[in-house]
């Protein structure tokens, strides 16, 4: 998808992480704003469906992508942990992680959700992680550039009923873990950068 100034707002903490500590790859794209209201993860998806350009797109609420998504996780759990076992070491506990987070409306999105949101909407994810923390962060090592794509072949027929169609036309995302607001020059920084926010990034060209 395309940055459109006339219809994307963007997101100015978010183009500082951008130009400022993530990859040359990355830095010509743009960061497209969406609502913090603790469902930014799915929000983001939802974003770039159209804003009800069809029926179906705009019936599809961030509750319903979040519920789908639980539902895909939780029945094919063993398959995403063996596809991303990479991940294994940033990963919670997921029954924890399930119970007191991912099933609740506004609650932030784990690395769990990222596993199999592109199974959900058929698509591929680009996670993209800013390195503000330096070359030895792990979730950097591990997150930046990293590829989420369907459990299912893209072109079978196989369970279609269970997909939500919302992104016509897009084939990937690249999703920014980023913050709210831009980092603070604190001279001995005692606590590593967080994300707390995610949005999506669009090519300038």
């Amino acid at each position: 998808p395309k940055f459109d100034q006339s219809i994307h707002k963007r997101d100015v903490a978010a183009e500082y992480y951008v130009q400022n500590h993530c990859d040359k790859q990355f830095r010509n794209s743009m960061p497209v704003a969406v609502v913090g209201d603790g469902n930014c993860f799915y929000n983001t998806f939802l974003k770039l469906s159209g804003a009800g350009a069809t029926t179906e797109a705009s019936a599809v609420t961030s509750v319903e992508l979040r519920a789908r998504n639980v539902v895909e996780l939780v029945l094919r759990l063993n398959e995403y942990i063996n596809k991303y076992a990479s991940l294994e070491m940033i990963l919670d506990s997921f029954e924890d992680y399930v119970r007191k987070e991912m099933v609740h409306d506004t609650h932030f999105a784990s690395i769990w959700d990222l596993l199999s949101i592109s199974t959900v909407l058929n698509i591929d994810v680009i996670s993209v992680y800013p390195k503000v923390n330096g070359d030895e962060d792990i979730h950097y090592q591990l997150l930046n550039g990293k590829l989420f794509s369907p459990l299912i072949n893209k072109h079978a027929t196989y369970d279609t009923k269970s997909k939500i169609t919302t992104l016509t036309g897009v084939n990937h995302v690249k999703i920014l873990f980023t913050n709210c607001n831009k980092q603070l020059k604190i001279a001995n920084k005692k606590e590593d950068w967080m994300p707390n926010h995610f949005v999506p990034l669009l090519s300038l060209r």
